[in-house]
């Protein structure tokens, strides 16, 4: 995870570690290993450290979708599965609704069809989206790729490969996709894909 975090990222999830020590959580060495953050300061005692998963998967949706992402799409009834090959964590559900996979390439989250409803009903217009016009929505809807020409707005904070709703212009989800472009090409460019999508049929 440490080759796709920048400093600003880093830097957030030195201060998400932080909050928990405060609280007198225990945290996971291994779990700052994987993220590669170097804590500026020494574990208490000889307390055998460890953060449980939902406390991970809060994190890495904070580092994602921003600071309060984790709550809002994982509350505490939430079910969260392991790979019986690696042991990682890969899914995590409510009930039988997918909210997110765990990405195994870089410890990331993609949305689930719940998880996107969550995400889309929890957080302010345009945060994490990609508004799309009347031409391109019956397509998006289909769970077809968005190209340039037919963004009408987006969230200014999205990145290259980031994690991304996909809404028409009265902010109604229709979709969910990775970001093939940043935010400035995004409303710059003519053409070209912009976002591939994952997930339509909201």
């Amino acid at each position: 995870a440490s080759g796709i975090m920048d400093l600003d990222g880093e830097e957030f999830l030195r201060g998400l570690v932080r909050d928990l020590m405060a609280g007198d959580a225990i945290v996971d060495e291994a779990l700052c290993r994987e993220l590669g953050i170097e804590l500026p300061y020494k574990y208490r005692g000889e307390v055998e450290t460890t953060v449980d998963d939902l406390d991970r998967v809060r994190m890495v949706a904070d580092y994602q979708f921003g600071r309060g992402a984790g709550e809002l799409l994982f509350t505490d009834d939430v079910r969260i599965e392991r790979s019986r090959n690696t042991g990682k964590i890969r899914h995590i559900y409510a009930g039988d609704e997918l909210i997110c996979t765990m990405r195994a390439s870089d410890g990331l989250l993609v949305l689930g069809a719940e998880g996107a409803v969550r995400l889309h009903q929890g957080t302010d217009y345009p945060a994490c989206r990609v508004a799309v016009n009347e031409e391109s929505e019956p397509f998006a809807r289909k769970g077809k790729s968005v190209f340039a020409k037919f963004i009408i707005d987006c969230d200014n904070n999205i990145r290259a490969n980031d994690e991304v709703l996909i809404v028409n212009a009265d902010d109604e989800l229709l979709a969910t996709g990775k970001a093939l472009l940043c935010a400035e090409e995004m409303m710059d460019l003519n053409h070209g894909q912009a976002v591939k999508t994952r997930k339509g049929g909201f």
